[in-house]
């Protein structure tokens, strides 16, 4: 749980957020095409698609934060993937991070395991997480002290799983743990959005969930402190939580899971090539 001292009233964020966040998710699924290609107009970032959905969903957002200021409710930083101008400049109290639309790839192909992944961030710590799956109908929430939630019901991880765990991640980051962590995994279907990839052990579909070098804060803000309200943890290869900059920068490895599977896993991790993996 966070120790950072935060002066608002993090249960009300969290219920004017998630409200935001499924409004976000309409304007989503307005461009969604279940089995087909989206209607959204596609652009490429090198190698990266985003569409026009991604800036729709981070402008509705944008916007209301901004309203929110006006009225006095509060006042929010903000810092999207899709406005890198932003990366880097000094904030202090709290940051809404955003990735508008994560696993564009799937939205794009009318895959239903996207998401909106929305967090807040104080002195670099992650205090409060929305993760909406607009396709699926589904919402995960939490804040620091508030404990967890999916579909509105309170969640936690209810057991350390034994072996073979089920787990979902990139095919070298998964044979790594499974080598050097000594233990049998049992690979399930990939799930495109990396943020809802990390909550999916709560929804008891998975033990573990990896992520390659190369995540961003935007990846990893709102499963962050969803899994640490579970009962959960987020971690690096040296065994510690990502810390977020909100420079733009990438992350490490990372696992995700129970904190009693974790604090398993690591000792045999920390000296591992997991540390020197590449992105890739």
């Amino acid at each position: 749980m966070s120790k950072v001292p935060v002066a608002v009233d993090l249960a009300r964020l969290e219920s004017r957020l998630e409200e935001l966040v499924r409004r976000a998710g309409l304007r989503a699924m307005a461009d969604y095409r279940a089995g087909q290609r989206t209607s959204a107009r596609v652009e490429w970032k090198g190698n990266s698609p985003v569409t026009s959905a991604d800036f729709a969903v981070d402008q509705l957002v944008a916007d209301d934060l901004a309203r929110w200021a006006r009225e006095g409710f509060a006042k929010l930083h903000y810092h999207s993937e899709e406005r890198p101008e932003a990366w880097g400049k000094p904030t202090e109290g709290l940051t809404v991070v955003i990735d508008p639309i994560d696993g564009t790839r799937a939205f794009m192909e009318g895959r239903d395991d996207w998401c909106i992944a929305l967090g807040v961030v104080a002195a670099g710590e992650p205090v409060l997480g929305l993760l909406h799956i607009p396709a699926r109908g589904e919402m995960f929430a939490a804040h620091t002290g508030g404990g967890a939630r999916h579909q509105g019901r309170p969640i936690r991880f209810p057991h350390e799983p034994q072996a073979p765990l089920r787990v979902s991640g990139p095919r070298g980051i998964v044979e790594i743990v499974a080598e050097e962590g000594g233990i049998a995994l049992e690979t399930r279907g990939s799930i495109a959005a990396l943020a809802h990839r990390l909550v999916r052990p709560l929804a008891g579909d998975l033990d573990l969930a990896l992520a390659r070098p190369g995540a961003h804060d935007w990846d990893l803000v709102a499963a962050h402190a969803i899994l640490n309200e579970a009962g959960g943890a987020l971690l690096r290869p040296d065994g510690k939580p990502p810390v977020y900059d909100l420079a733009g920068h990438e992350h490490p490895a990372l696992l995700a899971g129970s904190r009693g599977l974790l604090d398993r896993l690591m000792p045999s991790l920390l000296t591992g090539s997991l540390s020197t993996a590449k992105r890739g």
